[in-house]
């Protein structure tokens, strides 16, 4: 009986999977060819939730991650963004609670963690309705990059992970790796060929992806790669096994085409850790993508040595940012506690542009120069109060998952190396994000407290057996 129910479970979650497909396929199709075609994908979003979901929940989010990678929202017309960025992820929420309940599952309750996002959004919006000249614009854009990255912590921490669910969502990400990998590798060789909904003219020449951005585009690639890094270091199915090396090297050799200084050290350290955890697995596949790469760029891709020379080379921009750095730190010292107004780091941060050491500001710096840093801007903005809640969660899962790591198994896919590589996306973007605000791209800044809600999931629920186990023994002894 229960083999007929555990093969029956088996065949609606096949069939979820490939609804799910079926329906991505279509909708993006019609999105190339049909003028209007992101309505008639709009329209099509509607029956969704209620055909996958209870076959296979994370399908409706995966269909959200594709679309929302391969057509990033804020390149699209203002009601596509409306519904499919603002509205879709908070309504699967709702959505998701509703089944949880209706299935008689206890939600689980707030914790410290979640009630410094609360505390963040509190403080935030007091900002904005003391300081704001626009509190509605300030308002749209504090939910686009707090609040929906938030809804996706909550729902990582609602749905949960199950082995049974890697073997749909490995190949799921690889297909959008190498999707990425191509259209980076396409935007860096032939970017006017490219939609204008993948490319921005001021970044030809460097590898973006469909992100539109080189750093957004870096740091999304990472966090889908980690996954099937993961998948490489758990499973011993080699054709599996050679074809995700694959597109992690081609992945990998992409960011390098990104031409961006944060990206590279990003990778470096990325690159760095992964020879700490993994050593044997990783080493040999290092010192072949280094081989390849020193060939490629020593014989017929000299010019590629040149231009990235040229960029370490290039001091101009370090100077400006260092110069603007400084403005955000005497920023904070005039307002430590709350910070001059979310938003208004623009409109304030002229009066603090000064000479650092023998580098003095231009024209530029009083016109047009603004953070290139995302934590800076937030206690600019929001002072202590505003970065220490944003923060305290990560610091609050990090404790955790640190308290956990020894006893966690090394073997299995949700085990030891999957919160590690968790950690290292979640490096990677933090690196990024000391040279460039990444609030301005709101989904790879998603794809990041994702990311922290499935690791508090793993450290919650090792806590939660190591604490069953010692009861048990306690119990028997």
């Amino acid at each position: 009986m229960k083999t007929s129910v555990h093969a029956a479970s088996e065949a609606r979650q096949k069939l979820g999977s490939l609804w799910l497909f079926l329906l991505i396929g279509v909708g993006l199709g019609i999105a190339v060819v049909v003028t209007d075609g992101l309505t008639i994908v709009l329209l099509m979003l509607v029956p969704l939730p209620m055909i996958v979901i209870l076959r296979f929940p994370p399908a409706i989010f995966l269909f959200w991650l594709a679309v929302a990678t391969l057509l990033p929202p804020v390149a699209t017309s203002p009601e596509f963004y409306w519904v499919f960025y603002r509205l879709f992820l908070p309504c699967l929420f709702l959505l998701t609670l509703t089944f949880i309940r209706a299935e008689g599952r206890s939600l689980p309750g707030l914790g410290v963690a979640d009630w410094s996002m609360v505390a963040y959004l509190l403080v935030v919006t007091t900002s904005i309705a003391w300081r704001s000249e626009d509190p509605a614009g300030s308002l749209a854009k504090l939910f686009d990059r707090a609040f929906v990255p938030f809804v996706a912590y909550g729902l990582a921490r609602l749905v949960g992970l199950r082995e049974n669910w890697v073997r749909f969502i490995i190949p799921f990400l690889a297909g959008l790796v190498a999707i990425e990998a191509l259209i980076g590798l396409w935007s860096y060789f032939v970017p006017a060929s490219l939609p204008e909904i993948w490319v921005r003219d001021n970044l030809y020449g460097r590898a973006s992806g469909t992100l539109r951005n080189p750093n957004a585009y870096s740091s999304v690639l990472v966090f889908y790669m980690v996954f099937l890094l993961n998948y490489i270091f758990s499973e011993r199915t080699r054709p599996m096994r050679s074809l995700l090396w694959i597109l992690v090297g081609v992945g990998m050799s992409t960011i390098f085409l990104t031409y961006s200084r944060a990206s590279w050290l990003a990778l470096i350290v990325f690159s760095l850790a992964l020879l700490l955890l993994r050593f044997r697995a990783f080493a040999p596949f290092a010192l072949l993508v280094s081989l390849v790469g020193v060939v490629l760029l020593s014989t017929v891709y000299t010019e590629g040595l040149n231009w990235a020379a040229e960029r370490l080379g290039n001091q101009k921009n370090v100077e400006r940012r260092l110069i603007q750095m400084q403005a955000s730190a005497l920023m904070f010292q005039a307002r430590p506690i709350l910070g001059w107004g979310y938003e208004d780091y623009d409109k304030y941060d002229r009066q603090f542009v000064q000479p650092v050491g023998e580098m003095t500001p231009i024209e530029y710096d009083f016109i047009k120069g603004t953070s290139h840093n995302t934590f800076l801007t937030i206690l600019a903005e929001t002072g202590l109060m505003g970065l220490l809640c944003y923060l305290f969660p990560f610091f609050w899962w990090l404790r955790k998952s640190l308290v956990v790591l020894p006893g966690m198994s090394s073997g299995g896919y949700f085990g030891r190396d999957f919160m590690l590589l968790l950690w290292l996306a979640i490096v990677f973007y933090f690196i990024v994000t000391q040279f460039m605000d990444m609030q301005y791209i709101p989904f790879a800044t998603l794809l990041v407290w994702l990311g922290l809600g499935i690791t508090a999931n793993l450290a919650e629920n090792h806590l939660r057996d190591r604490k069953s186990q010692q009861q048990q023994e306690l119990s028997g002894g």
